[in-house]
């Protein structure tokens, strides 16, 4: 389900200003945006890799949620 606009760009202002509620909503929207990159991205890559694409969004979600800590 490709999101409203309006929900793209409010809410990346809203968990910037430290908003929990924002960050539940924001982060499928990004892992749902960013999966068929990631998904090309793997199928391109050497043939031997075990890399999935849902586990590297699954990194890339806990990178953005763990660097936002600091």
């Amino acid at each position: 389900m490709e999101p409203a606009s309006g929900e793209v760009i409010r809410l990346p202002g809203e968990f910037r200003r430290g908003s929990i509620v924002a960050e539940i909503e924001l982060l499928p929207l990004d892992f749902e945006h960013l999966h068929r990159p990631a998904a090309h991205y793997v199928r391109q890559d050497r043939s031997d890799h075990t890399l999935q694409a849902t586990a590297l969004m699954n990194e890339a979600c806990l990178l953005i949620i763990f660097n936002g800590e600091n």
